[in-house]
């Protein structure tokens, strides 16, 4: 016996992931921020590494950050290779269990090799969820999450020359996509190593970068991986699930096992050089990307084409040139009323934004929020245009074309200072534009007419559907700056179709009934308000979320308890059930999406505090106590004092604000017990009131048709005031 496992130590195959090491980290339970079973991988990966010979550090958090700290820790192994240049792995401890998976099978398939080209780094981070946005003082815990990643990178180790795989596997696939929810760009360098890498192997990927979002307008980021990108580290999070494949145990550590040789091989064979240029101007196509040098030559060149076009056609140039100056004021009418006719959409489109209940709402449907604003703006210049016809018919067909060129040319200019990107849908639509004069067949010319928008559709698409709410909303409901830059846009793009059906005869457009076009915008007006004001953004298969807070504050026996219930849609009949005691409420025919205030059974969650005096020489100290804490998932605490104080000892690291003041975000999960020890020169007067959050999603259940409880919490609070002569 002792022989066999001696030589199952020594053996090769002990390298290997085997199906009992991954059912014994399952069996820890579920994972989370700092909780029992996280701590229990935490020993497991460093016993590992210990069995391994890996080098191996542990990073401890409790420590970490000014305000708010994590129970958790990470774990980092090191794999020394002949280059300097690294290649580091980021796997996230928890929720994640295909990443996890990979990432302990990678660990294993390096220690098997001595000699290994380009050192290797892979860090098991814990803390890099922020909190749920229910939980008390969410707003002030996420300003320092991710927390395993920002103490990585205070700590400096990592090779400026590197690059970073930042996995995000729910489970075991074949199906990756790169980039999805990072808001800065990762650049070309490590993404088209993870795109070779990928092909090479013959798996299926999505390329989900953002084509023009401007890393300089970034004032919030998304993900743990924007935080490394703003660091220059070259950065991209792979993310992936195969939702309709159940793996066995024994499938999934194949599944990693497979794809841990897979990426050794690469990395270490067919990765020529880890690069440093800092390239992210480049342009995704689905599959395929465009280089800036490539489209900087294709812009470069079709500038070129169209100087030469002018220089050709010179003469006609200046003769539409000093038409436009003589008819400019059609053009000085035309962008007033197309600006005030966004002006107005801006606020039509909010009011239906807001008749949801949710200023938010617009985020499930941007594009839809888009086309609203764009109908709404073409009616009401077509209105307009009707008060000013007499100026409008001024101004010839010629003048039109003309003028969209030269508006296009100042878009041009513009949106090119602002990223690079943008010049290529203004290149088109320019190139486009050509088309359109050269041809003389006028159904020709409005298959050119509605090409010309085409790129810039794309861009503008792609922007909504990436660009942080806060830049988005710009152009949806500012009034000002964010109406002027779209009428920059709209302003070429309006020219040209007021070139096209100024042909009235020609197009017969004379032998349609007055004011149909009118009457098409008010009927798509309609419907699509109608889409917006009704629309459920979940699909009858899917169940519609519900939140629910609930407020609890009282001492001992005496409790009161209210909550608060909102969803997207107006909530109609519900039935709350607390699940200890079986009670149930309903509530019919609720008209809001939100209902606040609603007298409940308490939860069934406590958690004691205490506060005592003592005198010590003189002195006057104090003992605070905080226990049954076992169920609280965050815990924030405030003391405030009438004198001056100090803090002796704490079993936890807290935020001493002045003298009389200090406030503790414990990090998730904490301790079952707390004790403060604070002393005073002065008798002294202490207020302590402590917020535990409780996850009530195992404590009540939320019963309406087709939806679903999606979050629960209860914010306990407890309050203490002592004097020193209660002693």
């Amino acid at each position: 016996m002792i022989l066999a496992f001696l030589v199952w130590m020594i053996s090769p195959w002990s390298y290997a992931l085997e199906v009992e090491q991954w059912q014994s980290i399952l069996n820890f339970g579920d994972r989370d921020e700092g909780n029992a079973a996280e701590q229990a991988l935490v020993g497991w990966l460093m016993r590992e590494a210990q069995r391994l010979g890996i080098d191996a550090t542990r990073y401890d958090l409790v420590d970490f950050s000014r305000n708010v700290h994590s129970f958790g820790a990470n774990v980092g192994y090191y794999f020394p290779g002949e280059r300097e240049e690294e290649i580091v792995i980021l796997i996230p401890q928890s929720h994640y269990d295909g990443s996890l998976l990979l990432g302990i099978a990678l660990a294993q398939e390096l220690a098997k090799h001595d000699s290994l080209r380009y050192t290797m780094r892979i860090f098991f981070l814990s803390g890099e969820e922020s909190p749920h946005w229910l939980v008390a003082s969410a707003k002030e815990r996420a300003l320092s999450y991710p927390i395993g990643t920002r103490n990585l990178l205070r700590l400096g180790i990592i090779n400026n020359q590197s690059y970073l795989l930042y996995y995000q596997l729910k489970s075991p696939t074949n199906t990756y996509t790169i980039g999805a929810e990072q808001y800065l760009r990762s650049p070309y360098s490590v993404i088209a190593m993870m795109h070779q890498l990928y092909e090479l192997f013959d798996r299926q990927i999505y390329l989900q970068q953002s084509n023009v979002v401007p890393r300089r307008f970034i004032r919030a980021y998304a993900h743990a991986v924007d935080e490394y990108l703003n660091q220059e580290l070259a950065t991209v999070l792979i993310s992936g699930e195969d939702q309709d494949v159940v793996y066995s145990l024994e499938e999934a550590v194949g599944w990693a096992n497979r794809r841990a040789q897979e990426s050794r091989e690469f990395y270490h064979q067919h990765l020529s050089e880890i690069e440093s240029e800092w390239e992210i101007n480049y342009v995704v196509f689905g599959k395929w990307i465009l280089r800036e040098k490539h489209y900087l030559t294709l812009l470069v060149f079709g500038l070129f084409l169209l100087l030469i076009a002018a220089a050709i056609s010179r003469h006609q140039l200046r003769s539409q040139w000093v038409r436009f100056r003589r008819q400019g004021k059609s053009s000085l009418v035309l962008l007033p009323m197309t600006f005030i006719a966004l002006f107005l959409a801006s606020f039509i489109t909010y009011y239906v934004n807001h008749q949801r209940g949710e200023n938010a709402f617009w985020q499930y449907m941007p594009l839809m929020f888009v086309l609203y604003k764009v109908l709404w703006t073409l009616f009401l210049s077509a209105l307009f245009g009707r008060v000013f016809e007499g100026v409008r018919r001024q101004g010839s067909s010629k003048f039109y074309t003309f003028s969209a060129l030269i508006f296009g040319f100042v878009s041009l200019l513009l949106f090119a200072m602002i990223n690079i990107i943008y010049a290529l849908g203004w290149l088109w639509f320019l190139f486009m534009y050509t088309c359109y004069v050269m041809v003389k067949p006028l159904y020709l010319r409005l298959v050119f007419l509605f090409l010309a928008p085409v790129m810039i559709i794309f861009f503008a698409s792609d922007f909504f559907n990436h660009a942080p709410p806060a830049i988005a909303q710009l152009f949806l409901f500012d009034s000002i700056l964010g109406n002027i830059i779209l009428l920059f846009i709209f302003a070429p793009i309006f020219m040209l179709i007021m070139s096209h059906f100024n042909h009235r005869k020609r197009l017969r457009l004379h032998r349609l009934p007055p004011y149909i076009s009118f009457v098409i915008y008010i009927v798509a007006i309609i419907g699509l308000y109608g889409v917006l004001r009704y629309y459920h953004p979940y699909r009858q298969s899917e169940k519609e979320p519900l939140w629910l807070v609930a407020s609890e504050s009282g001492f001992g026996q005496r409790r009161q308890s209210t909550a608060r219930i909102w969803s997207i849609q107006r909530l109609g009949d519900l039935k709350l059930i607390n699940n200890t005691n079986q009670k149930e409420l309903a509530l019919v025919d609720i008209p809001n999406l939100v209902v606040d205030g609603i007298p409940i059974e308490p939860s069934g969650y406590d958690f004691t505090l205490n506060v005592e005096f003592e005198e010590i020489l003189n002195r006057t100290a104090s003992n605070i106590t905080l226990g049954n804490l076992e169920q609280v998932e965050y815990l924030d605490l405030y003391i405030r004092s009438d004198r001056n104080f100090g803090v002796v000892s704490a079993n936890v690291p807290m935020d001493i604000i002045d003298q009389q003041n200090v406030v503790i975000f414990l990090g998730k999960n904490p301790p079952s017990q707390i004790e403060i020890r604070l002393i005073s020169n002065d008798p002294f007067r202490l207020q302590v009131r402590a917020v535990a959050s409780y996850s009530l999603l195992d404590r009540v259940t939320l019963v309406r048709h087709n939806s679903y409880l999606a979050a629960a919490y209860a914010h306990i609070t407890r309050e203490r005031f002592r004097t020193v002569l209660e002693i």
